[in-house]
């Protein structure tokens, strides 16, 4: 009566750790990683890795227009992906002329740890007007050869890296 319980125990904890490895969350942090660099976005007019793709479960392209300009918005639904140690939900992609915006969703307010990981950007053009107008645990907003702007937004758990050529 052991050995069959043995059995049938080993065999329980074998079905456990395949459904397990069947159920690796992706990590994406790669990806992203350029956004942790002074809102460094990844090069979004190549196409995502093919890597990540398993992980993107619904892609939904938006344009709007006010007659003067085109903002772009690309949402990009997730199941299974991660992004610096953290459950990702889906991202955005915004742009129009002289702006953009990354958005990053998590699946709840834990990633409001990485905040101090997030680094300023640098002065690489000694821009005389490089100004850091914030800095502080919900981010930062630097002027200088244009804007660079980063959020972290606990109530709708995102992190957002937005760059504009005007202020």
């Amino acid at each position: 009566m052991k050995s069959a319980t043995l059995i049938l125990s080993i065999a329980l904890l074998g079905q456990t750790a395949i459904a397990q490895a069947a159920y690796t969350a992706i990590d994406m942090t790669p990806y992203f990683q350029p956004m942790m660099t002074g809102c460094t976005l990844p090069n979004t007019d190549a196409a995502i890795p093919e890597k990540y793709h398993d992980v993107i479960v619904g892609v939904v392209g938006e344009n709007y227009s006010d007659g003067e300009s085109l903002l772009m918005l690309t949402t990009y639904s997730l199941d299974g992906a991660t992004v610096f140690g953290y459950p990702l939900e889906k991202f955005e992609y915004a742009e129009e002329s002289g702006w953009a915006n990354l958005k990053l969703y998590f699946m709840d307010s834990k990633f409001m740890a990485l905040r101090p990981q997030f680094q300023l950007p640098v002065n690489q053009d000694n821009a005389a007007k490089f100004n850091v107008k914030a800095n502080n645990n919900l981010g930062y907003k630097v002027t200088g050869s244009g804007v660079t702007t980063l959020e972290f937004n606990s109530e709708e758990n995102s992190i957002a890296c937005t760059l504009a050529t005007t202020e």
